[in-house]
């Protein structure tokens, strides 16, 4: 009996520890809503590289964390996203990544990230879908550049769930 005990833990390290996460919540949902969450961090951190991948060191961005993120998280986060995103809390970006929505389902997430057009400065929604795999933790599979208004697009990206587009 013990050592069925044993199997939840040990299964919940080996799929990134925090499997059920809705930022921000959805209504009458049991998930982890801490933005603060190492696991939130981890995904939030990998989105955010992907989505940033494919712009130049000199359309560096501010970046915006869901409600109640800490300061120690947003440190945590931005620290590895080096020049692409603005390290200096005294300078004021007149444009942002901003993290809109986390969704995690075991070894699958979905960051959406809305952040303007590199050529045309008008917002977008970008979605960066993630995996995890012990020993190589969250990476990202692919990102997905919504061509639709935000709203819409938005939308259309909470009906998702990492489980059945992740892959």
């Amino acid at each position: 009996m013990r050592n069925g005990l044993l199997i939840v833990p040990v299964l919940a390290l080996l799929t990134g520890c925090t499997t059920y996460i809705n930022i921000p919540p959805q209504p009458g949902d049991l998930a982890v809503h801490n933005p603060n969450n190492g696991t939130v961090r981890e995904v939030e951190s990998t989105g955010l590289a992907a989505v940033l991948a494919g712009r130049s060191a000199g359309q560096r961005l501010g970046v915006k964390l869901p409600e109640g993120t800490d300061a120690e998280t947003y440190k945590r986060i931005i620290t590895p996203l080096g020049d692409k995103v603005y390290q200096d809390e005294a300078v004021q970006p007149k444009a942002f990544a901003e993290v809109r929505r986390v969704a995690v389902r075991g070894r699958y997430a979905e960051v959406d990230i809305v952040m303007p057009e590199p050529t045309s400065q008008v917002p977008q929604l970008y979605t960066a879908y993630l995996a995890w795999e012990p020993g190589r933790g969250w990476y990202s599979q692919r990102v997905k550049h919504w061509r639709i208004p935000v709203g819409d697009a938005l939308e259309a990206s909470a009906d998702s769930t990492p489980e059945t587009d992740g892959g």
